[in-house]
């Protein structure tokens, strides 16, 4: 999957607070900076406090993040530099102060962020990518590619995944970091099928591009502002 961002490496600076109980946070993150030689900074809590002040201390280039995340961003700049009075200029600076002046790629991902927002961080040297993963996968399936987003968008498949949209409009994926199976199912019992594919549960089209764009789910699950996933039922 580094493959997709073949730019990032020795110099690179993650910020991160997902804990290392998480998939993404150990397998992408953690286990990412150690493939690409970056630098791993976690944050000791996730408010929004923690957020702003570890971006003027450790001057990150890389974040990825759940929507709330970027949108708690996008109002603090918003206070820095009233976005409906101050030039490009000042908003851009503003930009800069808030996320500590070197932050150069941002992902987006387990639930929808308005195109408004990404637009926002693009247009001020913030390559704000869109992106969606499932633990079953070790994190990421797809990613919009730097300078190549599309509003409401999930991207095209991350290397080494594939892709296959069912009937009713369910997406499957197979690849070699998709999971087999869990510690404590049944014996015998397996997530994939025969042919190595799973079933994610969420229904999606695919556009010409190969992009995916989310239409429903078949579960209610979510993720809160913590990266936690909730199950209402």
């Amino acid at each position: 999957r580094a493959l997709a961002l073949p730019e990032i490496g020795e110099n690179d600076v993650f910020l991160c607070y997902l804990p290392l109980f998480h998939t993404f946070g150990r397998y992408l993150e953690m286990y990412g900076c150690i493939f690409w030689g970056a630098t791993y900074v976690f944050l000791d809590n996730p408010s929004v406090e923690a957020l702003v002040s570890g971006m003027a201390r450790f001057r990150p280039t890389v974040f990825i993040s759940v929507p709330k995340k970027w949108i708690q961003l996008h109002e603090e700049i918003a206070r820095v530099a009233d976005p409906d009075r101050a030039s490009d200029e000042e908003i851009g600076e503003a930009v800069r102060r808030v996320t500590g002046g070197r932050l150069r790629f941002g992902l987006s991902a387990a639930g929808r962020l308005d195109a408004e927002i990404f637009r926002f961080f693009q247009a001020h040297g913030v390559l704000l990518m869109s992106g969606f993963g499932m633990t079953e996968a070790t994190g990421g399936i797809t990613m919009t590619r730097p300078g190549r987003y599309k509003d409401d968008s999930l991207g095209p498949a991350l290397p080494g995944i594939e892709l296959r949209v069912d009937d009713d409009g369910e997406l499957a994926v197979r690849g070699p970091y998709v999971m087999i199976g869990h510690v404590e199912s049944p014996e015998g019992e397996r997530t994939k099928d025969a042919d190595g594919w799973f079933q994610t549960g969420d229904l999606v089209e695919l556009d010409t591009d190969g992009h995916v764009h989310l239409v429903d789910r078949k579960k209610e699950i979510y993720k809160n502002v913590k990266g936690e996933t909730i199950a209402p039922a």
